[in-house]
């Protein structure tokens, strides 16, 4: 049986110090002390064990979360909003892992530096977590990325990458014509180079795969200079051609300079 008044007493935490950092009369923990509900003295310390954690996790969060939000003081009310909501615990859940995985993808600097596909892969982890918190559905994970990509990317996130994303002249797509099974593959616009979010956001989620599944971490390169790199890589920018690739008859290779 759970009694949180010996509890308290081992760990050496005084009656005042419980109720201050939980915001409770002195009069309903003596009474829910004295009574026989174990169940609730648990619930009632848990809650004391999570509120001393906060403590330590807020400035964390804070610090890491301000690389990316300009107003500080809106920051820290959002995140401890967060953390005081007891309803449900996805949001707090939401926020850890972006934490916890975003820094993770960052120390791959550290561990393979130039290797992105590495930090793509818990990008990617990162944004599928979000979705499965939050309950959104979609018909696969590629889809999960395209949709990350087209709706919760900044306008100019977005520009800069579609002005630094582009297709080769090379790209097997300049081939007019060309007839893969029953699939007609055309490129109407002869000389345009530009690829927009959705094959952005194909391009990342292959990568993910391709480390997941075929250990292959060393392929693709962003560039660091003002010279792009030029990758060539197999993706599907349809559904016909998702098809045809989980058919292996996929052969468009995907030429772009990042």
């Amino acid at each position: 049986m759970f009694e949180l008044r010996k509890v308290l007493e081992e760990i050496q935490v005084s009656l005042s110090d419980f109720i201050e950092k939980l915001s409770l009369k002195e009069e309903e923990v003596l009474i829910l002390m004295d009574s026989n509900d174990s169940e609730a003295q648990m619930e009632l310390y848990f809650q004391f064990i999570t509120a001393v954690n906060d403590d330590n996790l807020l400035p964390r969060l804070v610090e890491f979360f301000t690389n990316y939000v300009e107003e500080k003081s809106k920051l820290v009310v959002f995140i401890t909003n967060i953390l005081k909501f007891r309803s449900n615990n996805s949001p707090r859940r939401m926020i850890n892992s972006v934490e916890r995985l975003v820094s993770l993808a960052d120390d791959m600097d550290v561990i393979r530096k130039g290797k992105h596909s590495l930090k793509i892969f818990y990008f990617v982890v990162c944004i599928e977590t979000l979705y499965s918190l939050a309950d959104i559905e979609m018909n696969s994970k590629s889809m999960i990325i395209i949709d990350f990509f087209n709706t919760y990317i900044e306008e100019a996130d977005a520009q800069f990458i579609i002005d630094n994303f582009r297709r080769s002249l090379g790209d097997d797509r300049y081939k007019f014509n060309e007839t893969f099974g029953e699939y007609k593959q055309t490129n109407n616009d002869r000389w345009n180079t530009e690829i927009d979010m959705e094959i952005f956001a194909r391009v990342i989620n292959e990568l993910r795969n391709i480390f997941a599944h075929e250990g292959d971490y060393w392929g693709f390169h962003f560039t660091d200079s003002d010279t792009a790199m030029l990758n060539t890589i197999t993706v599907a920018e349809n559904q016909m051609e998702v098809k045809l690739k989980r058919d292996g008859k996929l052969r468009l290779n995907l030429k772009i300079s990042a």
